[in-house]
């Protein structure tokens, strides 16, 4: 009965750590996303301030 129940507990714990991960890269590509869209802005703004 006891393994059955830290069986249980183990796929438990795996699958929040799954959902963790994928948060995580959830968020990596959201914070590289805008980091490239800033860039993207001063980029231009610099460039037009240089014309």
């Amino acid at each position: 009965m006891k393994e059955s129940m830290l069986q249980i507990d183990e796929s438990a714990i795996n699958e929040t750590f799954a959902s963790t991960n994928n948060i995580f890269d959830e968020f990596r590509m959201l914070s590289s996303s805008l980091f490239l869209q800033i860039f993207d802005w001063i980029t231009s703004i610099s460039d037009n301030f240089l014309k």
